[in-house]
């Protein structure tokens, strides 16, 4: 049916120039093998979508119990108000002789604080949607924080919130103990210095590759090959990143997420055979017997991936589920 299916208004609607890199990348011969790997690229993205979601989730709760251990607050203050940083000099003044340029907020502190009145804004409108425009409630805590972006987690790793003296009580390195549970390793000095960037720079890498999953492009793109095992697996370094960011905030999230449902369906979904499914490349696999069955299911469980099999003429998937919080 595919084969013979009028993909026209479909590709319309997607765009021509939206499928471009497919037909690169994959080399696909026909509208049914595009809009194949089209889908393919849709559920990898829904199976994505699940994991940034819940390592998003996690890693702005650690930081923000980071910030309510560790910041000293007035009565009635959040944490990320009252949060120390350092000023940096305005190399941008014009200066008379002699004089020393005024000191300003870097840009990525600047951003930290724009993101947090605007999760302050979005919490003040959904209460009014809720309450009524003439509300006095103000927002909670923990109702800002679930209206922050991705990128304010990041930006709260910049050095300009880093200080080693304790005395300072700076968030970091002293937040590292809450925030995250086994910081990467380092080598050399200035470790804690160079943990908060190891860790801002990967959570910088989790956010690009959110948004390119947000914003339906294909996530496998910047690898810019049309060669198949390296795309995926390029794919499956992104993973390992993510994964490792969720060890760091805590190994017990990371062996929940290693051994859950959403990984073994990312595994699934990241091999040749499941990109040769999406192309119409592979065959039913005829379940005559109880001895086809038991070699269709020995076969899946030596893998990750699905089988398309026939029974008395109805086609079927199946798949293993083999890991431990399937």
């Amino acid at each position: 049916m595919p084969k013979t299916f009028d993909f026209t208004d479909i590709e319309r609607l997607v765009s021509s120039a939206r499928l471009n890199s497919y037909r690169t990348a994959f080399r696909t011969v026909g509208k049914a093998d595009l809009f194949g790997i089209y889908s393919w690229n849709l559920e990898l993205s829904g199976a994505l979508n699940s994991l940034l979601q819940l390592v998003e989730v996690a890693l702005r709760n650690a930081i923000n119990e980071a910030g309510k251990t560790h910041v000293e607050t007035a009565a009635g203050q959040n944490w990320f108000d009252a949060v120390p940083f350092t000023l940096i000099e305005d190399e941008t003044a014009v200066l008379a002789e002699g004089e020393q340029p005024p000191l300003i907020k870097a840009q990525q502190t600047k951003d930290f604080f724009s993101g947090i009145s605007s999760a302050k804004k979005k919490a003040q409108r959904l209460l009014r949607k809720k309450l009524g425009e003439d509300t006095t409630a103000v927002p909670t805590l923990d109702q800002i924080i679930s209206q922050t972006d991705f990128s304010v987690w990041e930006y709260i790793l910049d050095k300009s919130f880093y200080d080693g003296d304790a005395a300072k009580k700076f968030l970091w390195p002293k937040g590292y103990i809450t925030a995250f549970k086994k910081p990467p390793q380092v080598e050399g000095k200035n470790k804690q210095f160079q943990q908060r960037d190891m860790i801002r720079r990967r959570i910088e890498t989790v956010r690009m590759l959110r948004n390119r999953v947000a914003h339906n492009e294909p996530v496998w793109k910047d690898v810019n090959t049309d060669d198949t095992s390296v795309i995926i697996h390029k794919l499956k370094d992104k993973i390992n990143e993510v994964l490792e960011l969720t060890y760091w905030i805590s190994p017990v999230l990371y062996t929940y997420i290693k051994n859950g449902s959403i990984i073994h369906r990312l595994n699934i979904l990241l091999c040749d055979h499941e990109i040769n499914n999406s192309l119409y490349k592979n065959s039913d696999i005829d379940i005559v017997d109880l001895s086809s069955l038991n070699l269709a299911v020995t076969d899946i469980h030596s893998d990750d991936k699905r089988l398309l099999i026939q029974v008395n003429g109805k086609r079927s998937i199946i798949f293993s589920r083999k890991n431990r919080f399937n």
